[in-house]
């Protein structure tokens, strides 16, 4: 008999607890999710179990990671992706890949990031299209309530600014952010947490907290930002 057999038998029962899902999301009626930074559609896939019938918008430029994640998704109607990233213009870059890919970022990695995650220091060059969140919007699904996520390895700001239009149309934002610079002139915590506010966000704690092996220090977070 196992442990679910043995409490049940005393009137007990155990189910998995999933605190963004049971502290937010289940408050609101989630219809469309954009999943900026999606990697290989991992964290896409967990939110699928959350929200079996929502529009999931995914965006990711390094384009074998896309593919993947097109492959993850292919038998699923609501899922649309783009082999793109979001910045504040329209046009083409290089993005530096990391050895450690979900570290790929269009801004310079630091030293510390380096000396933090030694796995990711090695960096090659991957030319990219870049878009406004504003102007590709148009061509999602858009049903309220929206749930944003984004993981762009210190692009954040940017990401706000090509988009501020469609965020103020978010009900839920969650986004990664550092409080040390892991690249060079990333914004930490307190620009974007001034950024969310600006656009009539409040500050809900996290979902996920890192921390550093070495002294304890906090380097990010999966900050969770709601409408007020």
């Amino acid at each position: 008999m196992n442990i679910k057999k043995i409490l049940r038998s005393f009137g007990y029962d155990i189910r998995r607890y999933h605190s963004l899902y049971d502290t937010v999301l289940k408050h609101r009626e989630i219809q469309t999710v954009l999943d900026i930074g999606a990697n290989d559609g991992h964290w896409s896939a967990e939110i699928r179990t959350l929200l079996p019938h929502a529009h999931i918008h995914a965006f990711e430029p390094l384009k074998d990671c896309f593919e993947r994640a097109n492959r993850r998704f292919a038998s699923d109607p609501h899922f649309k992706s783009f082999n793109i990233a979001l910045g504040d213009s329209d046009g083409y870059t290089e993005i530096e890949r990391s050895s450690f890919h979900p570290s790929s970022s269009l801004r310079a990695m630091a030293k510390l990031h380096k000396e933090l995650y030694p796995k990711s220091a090695g960096v090659t060059r991957e030319k990219i299209r870049v878009r406004r969140l504003d102007a590709v919007a148009t061509e999602c699904v858009l049903a309220p309530d929206i749930l944003i996520k984004m993981d762009v390895q210190g692009f954040e700001d940017k990401v706000i600014e090509g988009g501020r239009e469609t965020f103020k149309k978010a009900a839920i934002v969650i986004a990664e952010v550092a409080f040390v610079r892991l690249y060079e002139n990333q914004p930490l915590f307190g620009d974007i947490h001034n950024l969310m506010r600006g656009l009539g966000f409040a500050y809900h704690g996290n979902c996920a907290e890192h921390f550093s092996s070495k002294t304890g220090e906090r380097i990010y977070e999966d900050a969770v930002f709601v409408r007020l």
